[in-house]
């Protein structure tokens, strides 16, 4: 099992079940509350160790996280996750309860810490136990934790986010080339034969209307088509952030990304806010309008507020 980058915003995305789990517990008189989390007194104690030396931690929770039944049908958490405003990927998952790594053996119950930026040599590389610090001391599973609260740095990010993009890009080519075949494929035998017999006996112009549109854009079609399959596709992902003195935006670029499977970056670039070049600020700017996930041919798409892949 290998270790599964989890960006913040997939935690906010739908919270139905779980904002019925938090309704229960409030309604039960639930004690232990980390950010809006109802959590064992452990986790409780662990989070609150950990946001006293690091404030601007955030924590989060969702079902794929350890969940335990209470009083009737109320649930509480066992297991959450950390993240900061600054970095759009969870820094470290956090827990308490047994993480034996055999699950049907009731072993002891430790404080635990999962984290990209862990390797636990006692386990193979394939267990979940690989990437956690597990410990019985709550002060050692604090100062697990905040060894492990490391932000993503940009190639990090853009290596995570990379296929999605690509793909996006590889949908618009696809359909673009694929207008010839649909012209083409619109055209019924009968017409086709119609045609056929004219062209033989005048040799001069087409019959039918829907055989003149087709071949009025057959030219275009196939000149788009071929543009498409040797278009080339830079990317710059860029992301704003707030700093000390002000907000800078974090950018690495690749060039032509349909040509290549996996993320090949290029040097990472910081800008003030008044430093970005123009044409990546008017691009930017068009995809502020849209909702995270929306794909703009030409112009880039945007990833969540503030973080945004750009075509050059």
């Amino acid at each position: 099992m290998g270790y599964a980058h989890i960006p913040v915003r997939h935690l906010t995305d739908d919270r139905t079940e779980l904002d019925t789990r938090i309704e229960a517990a409030k309604a039960q008189g639930w004690r232990g509350w980390v950010d809006t989390i109802p959590v064992s007194s452990q986790v409780y104690e662990l989070a609150m160790g950990v946001r006293k030396a690091y404030p601007f931690v955030k924590f989060y929770v969702s079902d794929k996280c350890r969940w335990h039944s209470a009083i009737g049908d109320m649930q509480y958490a066992s297991e959450i996750y950390a993240a900061i405003d600054t970095c759009p990927y969870v820094l470290a998952k956090i827990g308490y309860g047994n993480y034996s790594v055999r699950d049907n053996v009731r072993g002891t119950a430790t404080f635990m810490v999962r984290a990209r930026g862990i390797e636990n040599e006692k386990y193979d590389s394939g267990r979940p136990q690989y990437h956690m610090r597990i410990t019985t001391n709550l002060k050692v599973a604090i100062k697990n934790t905040l060894a492990n609260l490391l932000p993503y740095d940009m190639r990090e990010v853009a290596d995570c986010e990379y296929e999605g993009y690509r793909s996006k890009s590889q949908h618009v080519g696809a359909s673009k080339a694929a207008k010839l075949p649909a012209l083409l494929g619109s055209i019924s035998h009968s017409v086709l034969l119609n045609e056929i017999r004219a062209l033989t006996a005048m040799g001069v112009a087409f019959n039918t209307p829907e055989f003149r549109s087709v071949a009025q854009s057959c030219d275009d079609a196939a000149k788009l088509a071929n543009e498409e399959r040797s278009k080339r596709i830079d990317v710059v992902l860029m992301h704003f952030v707030t700093r000390t003195h002000g907000i800078v935006a974090e950018c690495i670029g690749m060039q032509n990304i349909r040509a290549y499977h996996t993320f090949r970056p290029e040097l990472l670039e910081t800008y003030p806010l008044d430093g970005v070049p123009q044409a990546l600020q008017d691009k930017v700017a068009v995809l502020q309008t849209l909702t995270p996930g929306d794909h703009v041919d030409g112009v880039g798409m945007k990833v969540e507020e503030m973080l945004y892949w750009v075509e050059k």
